[in-house]
């Protein structure tokens, strides 16, 4: 449990309570926040989510119900639903939500769709550095007070637009919105402080963001965030007496902070992660996850795997089906695309496949060299951002190994072909397959070059998974790391 004034708390107490004497009780005030961030789309989590804000309002009435962007883009009985998303406000509107603000993936299906499901959650949606030219999405609050049992709260709402000026995702996805930047923006309302009892950010920075912005902006005490997916130790930690809360992806965990105030003032903050798998699910909501999810379309049976897989596993058979039907020298998915992380040995239905792959991706044939290649890898290894210095673009048609130096800097890239031999050849030109967020979002030299191949990721998939039976299942990892020799 992460705990800040825990020794301050005792000694005002007694304080307080010799020289007002009983009636300074009435001056108490505990507030309670449960936050969730990076749903995406985990409706079958929901049930137990709404067990425990009910089993929390019970105990204390003074609760909010935060979210910390990224509610969108996951499962297909979401993303394909008549009506795009509606399931998730209507889950989290029987919930009970109170604030909420915009994560990238809350722009995969156009600011339009987006800016129709924000006006339709009876929650508010904060976002202090998104700039709408479009009569398509709302001019949104920078920032929302709320008054609880006497206490005011100011909450603050920012959006990471690290990739180039804007968040992760195609760039298509933003036409009609512009951005600035999240730490700049969220200084010129450091004065908010004063106008409420205390000042909390609602971020989709990422923990390392958010650790930069509390150093920055101390008037904010707490940040309740998310992007990253991070699942910290304890449930948050402090960064220059500011409180930085996170609860990692797809409701594995929710958050519970405590604010105690004493006629207004905070003295204390108290705060956890709570398993959702250990709550029993509530019944109502637990009824409404079952209507979405009887789509009999999504629950076709498309494939089989006779043993579990892996991360790993699920990568190789994504992109093995790409090169297999384009007949290219090399296919190439960025790792966090994969939006699963494990399959159970069970049949795969159509929604398993849009579960892997949920943004709808089409496929780009380039030429490209070692050279092309190595720049396209590097770059996005070297990256000071979200997912940088870490394993992400994953091949088919061979393996890959990036070499570093002391600095853990990216340095060089070995190719090798199927059978381990090193690829040496400079001058030889490949075919290469990309979806069209490496195509059009990642930097290098060929960026948005090529040939648009008329397939879906989706499509391939299924093809691959009724063609292959048995699904052979490859566990291999592709991509190393070592330092240079």
């Amino acid at each position: 449990m992460m705990k800040l004034f825990s020794c301050f708390y005792p000694v005002v107490f007694v304080a307080a309570v010799l020289w007002t004497g009983c009636a300074a009780q009435k001056h108490h005030t505990e507030v309670v926040i449960v936050s969730t961030n990076d749903i995406h789309a985990a409706i079958d989590r929901m049930p137990a989510l709404a067990t425990l804000v009910e089993r929390t309002r019970a105990v204390n009435p003074n609760v909010l119900v935060l979210d910390a962007g990224d509610k969108w883009t996951g499962n297909p009985y979401v993303d394909l639903n008549k009506e795009v998303g509606l399931p998730i406000v209507a889950l989290l509107d029987s919930i009970g939500y109170d604030l909420s603000t915009v994560g990238n993936h809350g722009f995969d299906h156009g600011v339009a769709l987006l800016g129709e499901r924000i006006r339709h959650a009876r929650f508010e949606t904060v976002l202090a550095n998104v700039i709408s030219d479009t009569a398509c999405f709302p001019v949104l609050p920078a920032y929302s007070f709320r008054t609880v049992d006497g206490v005011k709260l100011g909450f603050l709402g920012l959006l990471d637009t690290s990739r180039g000026g804007y968040p992760d995702g195609r760039l298509e996805n933003f036409s009609g919105v512009g951005f600035s930047d999240p730490l700049r923006t969220a200084l010129r309302y450091r004065n908010l402080k004063d106008s409420c009892d205390l000042l909390v950010g609602l971020t989709h920075l990422g923990v390392d963001l958010d650790s930069t912005l509390a150093e920055q902006m101390p008037q904010l005490r707490l940040i309740v965030g998310g992007h990253s997916h991070t699942v910290l130790a304890g449930g948050g930690k402090s960064v220059n007496g500011v409180l930085i809360t996170q609860t990692g992806k797809g409701l594995q965990y929710a958050g519970i902070t405590r604010l105690k105030f004493r006629n207004r003032r905070l003295i204390g903050i108290e705060n956890h992660l709570v398993p959702l798998d250990t709550i029993s699910p509530d019944p109502k909501i637990a009824a409404l996850v079952r209507q979405y999810e009887q789509a009999p379309e999504l629950r076709r049976r498309v494939g089989e795997t006779t043993v579990p897989m892996d991360k790993v596993a699920l990568l190789n058979l994504q992109v093995d089906a790409i090169l297999a039907r384009t007949q290219t020298d090399f296919a190439f998915y960025n790792w966090n695309g994969m939006r699963i992380d494990t399959h159970a040995a069970a049949p795969f239905t159509v929604a398993d496949v849009f579960a892997m792959e949920p943004f709808g991706s089409v496929l780009y044939q380039l030429p490209m060299r070692l050279s092309d290649l190595r720049e396209l890898i590097l770059n996005k290894f070297n990256y000071n951002g979200k997912e940088g210095h870490t394993v992400d673009i994953y091949p088919a048609g061979g393996t890959y190994t990036i070499v570093t130096n002391a600095e853990k800097q990216g340095v060089d890239v070995l190719f090798f072909d199927r059978d381990g031999r090193q690829l040496t050849d400079e001058t030889r030109v490949f075919q290469v397959t990309l979806p069209d967020y490496l195509h059009s979002t990642y930097v290098f030299p060929l960026r948005g070059s090529g040939r648009a191949l008329d397939m879906k990721v989706t499509d391939l998939l299924m093809d691959y998974l009724s063609g292959h039976r048995p699904l052979p299942v490859d566990t291999a990892m592709r991509v190393s790391i070592r330092p240079v020799q």
